[in-house]
């Protein structure tokens, strides 16, 4: 198909204004149908730059049929499809005002309520069939706002294999943007599409028009996995009930998500009532709200209970007391020498006791101490790991296991000294690597100037280098093939000049023998260059001997096969791929293969920086005034922090995870801004930190770090409790199961969802804690990759056995995009691509200009005739097709003609400057002569005043520069001699279509005047004209229809 630009015509029919938008494999252009009064229309046009092939085209038009009878107030659905040049159309409604993209974070509750109802309304309708029809592609782009403001959904329909159809025959592939509202299971093993993943996506699309960001780094489902953690809804002017509902909708689990049908039913209550009421509420946001309710009922019935046991406790105790000072009263001078004997013991016990006390206190204090040290060493260590900065990392973790013998730190110490020799011997391969590119650059300099000598020393150090460099084993090679051609033309010189002496003198028969004897051809080629990017081009040149006809093949590029003597061939995809070049004569052939002669590298793409992602915790939020808390970062994405304590000191720090003491009584907040390159971002949380004055019974609670983790990856859990003095953790599954610091480290190593356990104690009690399904541990995905790989291998290798070879390449290149270079698998690619050879692609040509010739789609078929004879010089059936083909194009066999039913009359009243009007109309009749349209203007004068021959009069005139035809391919024959034609009551117009005119819509606007002239001379002379023309210029609408006589 060729290039789509603005004012050209598509499919013959459809005429482009300008691009509204284009995806991954797709374009949408606002266009004006031709056919349809030039009315503004949506183009969607599918795979616009290479079209599909048949098999392609076929899966479209049976997916899409089954979405073209949907019928929805709430959905955009097609008014056509067709199929041009390969390549399926959607013709749609235009909506001037644009998708709900520009509603990001431009929204309020109000209109967000109808945006849900009507949007949830047209998944209903979808997911109500049977199988339920996923949509796959919920974003804001897909939802357009109608002229009303009502919101209508767009781009439905397309199933997965339809999508892999186009997605290999784009031109530019991408994912564009939409991974964003991917779910979570469609990463698992069994990643079929479901109306949930549509949920979950819509969920998404809600979170990104209250906020104005993508949650998880734009990551979606991806992102999901590796925090399940989902962020706060930071937008004022929502209700919780909205913010609610769109946190059920990106739950984790599917089940835990609503249907579509109950969104719509909550969100029509909304609509229609002004407020989101409770009992239309979906369960699954009942759900979510009943259990929170619940937890927080348990721990306000398990403090009345402790309550209730410390008041029985002091009773009991009173009591005690009462009963023993009623004995001592009653006891004679003799129990009185006893009880000073006992008080002096006990105050030595006391004593005793305190000593022990305070030696306890500062053993406690020595070890939180000690905690704290390792825990600080820990938290930079691990800052500096995931900045990359391992030797940094390496000496931090070093400290900490000074301090206490920690498998975690051992381990991470393991992994950056292994890291760090990574790095050192990435730097030593880059070192290598340039000077490796170096040498190839002077080397391949020094081949293209001839300086052959010069070049096999370089190509020498590379081999030196690399035994297996077979680039510089070609080369070597092709340099001694030079020297031994030019060896042996020298010697052939030398020959030539000998042999007629020794003709003369001894042998004259036998060199007359000699010169007969038949010349076989020697095939050799070279190329500019050997290494290069993807999507760059080389240029293959024959140095080929005796040659009259050559066939190349190029393994991996683009063409893959020639005849030319000189080829340039685009590479697209990186590899070492190997060039073959046949040469050919009367007297045989010759063939030169050099494998992995072209070495192609990957593009490097720069990664973008991504806004800054804030959050953090404190390792306690509630503490006796005097004491400290321990902050916690846990941005992402981050190169610097700020942090504001209120009331705390400091009041501020810099610091990655900052310790805060706090004296005086009351709630306070905190706040972290976190910078990068990118911008900044702050969070804040109210009243975050209580500070009270005497100890109180502890509430036990913590969070971890992550929740979803990949099998042999680590958790960090933080105890969250109020009014801790120890601790006991319980890790079910994980390695270790139990621990009593602050911030454990856990590693778990087996697939599951596993529960952890926390009690908690002070001098005033104890508290427990227990979650459920707390952590989730998943393949990690470079296993499911390998098995997805490992079945695509085995259904490719039966298809392969079976010769569908076709159908096996398609398996065997969706395995090599898991994971690319496996040996076998490159190996069956080349081999598949090998057996396409000169008469396949002849025959593909053949049944290409074959279908265009069917279509009457004469210039392309004779493009593609002419492909086929340079394919195949020999056979005649190209260019009997091409003569034929000249002679239906030839100008003699063009004929033009005009349909009744475009035979229409237009009308126009002109105001002379005398005040005399005239009814003007004009007429389209027959085409004659093949290509001239006679069109008739009848004037009919209104109260027209007769004048004397002298003097002046009125007449009708048309200059040529007042005329205006919509295509510069037709002329009126009318202006050849002058430049405008004057007439009192009627007058013809010869309309001519030049060379080139392909038909179509014809419009004439003419701009008549009023003339008065002196008509005692055979030409009038003006005197003066009138543009009076109160009805606007007089114009016409046909239809002129090109077509061959002959064919």
């Amino acid at each position: 198909m060729s290039e789509l630009q603005e004012n050209t015509y598509f499919a013959g029919r459809y005429k482009l204004i300008n691009k509204l938008g284009s995806g991954g494999f797709s374009v949408v252009w606002l266009a004006e149908d031709t056919m349809a009064g030039d009315t503004k229309i949506a183009l969607k046009i599918y795979a616009p730059d290479k079209g599909l092939d048949k098999d392609g085209i076929d899966n479209f038009r049976k997916e899409y049929a089954i979405t073209l009878n949907l019928n929805h107030s709430s959905l955009l659905s097609a008014k056509h499809f067709d199929v041009s040049d390969g390549s399926p159309y959607l013709i749609m409604q235009f909506m001037s005002k644009g998708s709900a993209l520009k509603l990001i974070e431009n929204i309020d509750e109000k209109r967000l309520g109808k945006f849900i109802f009507q949007v949830s309304a047209g998944l209903e309708y979808l997911h109500s069939y049977d199988p339920a029809i996923v949509h796959q592609d919920i974003k804001p782009d897909n939802v357009l706002i109608s002229s009303k403001g009502d919101f209508l959904l767009t781009d439905f329909g397309i199933s997965t294999r339809v999508r892999r159809t186009l997605t290999k025959s784009a031109a530019n592939v991408g994912y564009s943007g939409t991974i964003a509202y991917v779910p979570p299971e469609r990463y698992m093993r069994n990643p079929k599409p479901q109306p949930e993943g549509d949920i979950f996506a819509f969920g998404i699309m809600l979170f990104e028009m209250m906020t104005g960001y993508l949650p998880w780094n734009e990551q979606g489902g991806l992102g999901f996995i590796g925090s399940q953690i989902i962020p706060p809804i930071d937008a004022e002017g929502f209700s919780d009930a909205v913010k609610n509902l769109c946190i059920s909708c990106i739950s984790f689990k599917p089940e835990d998500r609503p249907t579509a049908g109950e969104i719509k039913i909550y969100a029509q209550q909304y609509v229609l009532n002004g407020f989101w009421d409770d009992s239309y509420k979906p369960n699954s946001v009942v759900n979510a709200e009943e259990t929170s309710e619940i937890d927080a009922k348990k721990r306000a019935e398990e403090e009345l209970k402790q309550q209730a046991l410390e008041t029985e406790r002091r009773k009991t105790k009173e009591i005690e007391d009462a009963a023993k000072r009623k004995l001592e009263e009653e006891k004679s001078a003799e129990e009185a020498r006893k009880k000073q004997i006992a008080d002096e013991n006990e105050k030595k016990l006391k004593e005793e006791t305190e000593r022990k006390k305070q030696q306890q206190e500062l053993e406690s204090k020595r070890k939180e101490e000690l905690d704290s040290k390792f825990s600080n060493f820990i938290n930079s260590a691990d800052s500096s790991y995931n900045a990359s900065n391992f030797k940094e990392a390496l000496g931090f973790y070093q400290d900490a296991l000074k301090l206490k013998d920690d498998k975690y730190a051992k381990s991470r110490i393991e992994d950056c000294d292994n890291k760090l020799e990574a790095e050192r011997s990435e730097r030593k391969r880059n070192d290598e690597f340039k000077f490796i590119n170096k040498t190839s650059q002077e080397a391949d300099v020094a081949f293209s100037k001839g300086k052959l000598k010069e070049a096999k020393n370089k190509y020498q150090l590379l081999l030196n280098k690399d035994k297996n460099n077979t680039e510089a084993t070609n080369r070597l090679k092709e340099i001694d093939s030079i020297k031994k051609q030019k060896s042996i033309e020298n010697r052939r010189k030398t020959v030539k000049i000998l042999i007629p002496v020794i003709i003369i003198l001894v042998l004259g028969g036998a060199a007359a023998w000699y010169f007969m004897q038949p010349v076989p051809p020697k095939a050799g080629f070279s190329a500019n260059k050997l290494t290069v990017t993807e999507g760059e081009s080389i240029t293959f040149t024959s140095n080929s001997e005796n040659a009259d006809a050559l066939k190349w093949t190029f393994d991996g590029g683009e063409p893959s096969n020639s005849v030319s003597n000189k080829q340039t061939v685009q590479f697209n995809k990186s590899g070492k791929y190997s060039i073959g070049l046949t040469a050919i004569n009367e007297n045989g052939e010759n063939k030169d293969y050099k494998e992995n002669y072209i070495t192609v590298k990957p593009n490097v793409v720069e990664k973008k920086v991504l806004p800054p992602e804030v959050d953090f915790f404190a390792n306690t939020t509630s503490i006796v005034s005097g004491k400290s808390v321990k902050f916690t970062s846990k941005s992402g994405n981050a190169q610097r922090f700020k942090w504001t304590f209120e009331n705390g000191e400091p009041s501020t720090s810099e610091e990655l995870n900052p310790s805060v003491k706090y004296t005086k009584p009351g709630k306070y907040k905190v706040s972290l801004t976190a910078y990068n390159k990118a911008g900044e971002k702050t969070k804040t949380k109210d009243s975050y930190i209580t500070v009270a004055k005497d100890i109180k019974k502890p509430i036990a609670d913590f969070v971890a770090d992550v929740n979803s983790i990949y099998v042999g990856d680590t958790v960090r859990f933080y105890d969250q409790s109020s009014f801790a003095y120890s601790r006991k953790w319980v890790f079910q599954g994980g390695v270790p199961e139990n621990a009593d610091m602050e911030s454990p480290a856990v590693v778990y190593n087996a697939i599951g969802t596993y529960p952890v356990k926390l009690e908690v104690k002070n001098p005033k009690g104890s508290d427990q804690i227990s979650k459920e399904v707390f952590i989730e541990v998943f393949e990690r995905p470079e296993v499911v990759r390998k098995y997805n790989f490992d079945a695509l291998v085995k259904d490719a290798d039966n298809l392969f056995s079976k010769d569908l070879l076709a159908k096996a390449l398609e398996k065997y290149q969706e395995a090599d995009q898991l994971i690319p270079g496996d040996t076998h698998v490159q190996n069956r690619i080349k081999e598949i691509n090998s057996t396409t050879d000169l008469n396949s692609a002849y025959n593909y040509q053949i049944s290409q200009a074959d279908e265009y010739f069917k279509e009457e789609n004469y210039n392309k078929a004779r493009e593609e005739y002419k492909k086929a004879a340079e394919l195949k010089p020999e056979e005649s059936h190209p260019s009997k097709m091409i003569k034929r083909i000249n002679a239906i194009l030839s100008t003699n066999n063009i004929a033009y003609k005009i349909p009744e039913y475009s035979k229409e009359k237009a009308k126009q009243i002109l105001v002379s400057v005398t005040g005399n009007t005239a009814v003007v109309r004009i007429e389209v009749g027959d085409v004659y002569k093949d290509n001239k349209v006679k069109l008739t203007i009848y004037a009919d004068w209104k109260d027209k005043k007769a004048r004397p021959m002298q003097e002046v009069d009125e007449e009708i005139a048309i200059r040529k520069r007042d005329v205006s035809i919509s295509s510069s391919k037709l002329h009126f024959e009318n202006f050849e001699y002058a430049d405008y034609l004057a007439f009192s009551n009627g007058a013809t117009l010869k309309l001519v279509a030049d060379k080139g005119f392909e038909g179509g819509k014809v419009k004439v606007s003419i701009n008549l005047m009023m003339m008065l002239g002196k008509l005692n001379s055979s030409v009038p002379q003006v005197v003066s004209y009138s543009n009076k023309n109160p009805s606007g210029n007089l114009e016409i609408e046909f239809e002129m229809k090109k077509y061959y006589k002959s064919k």
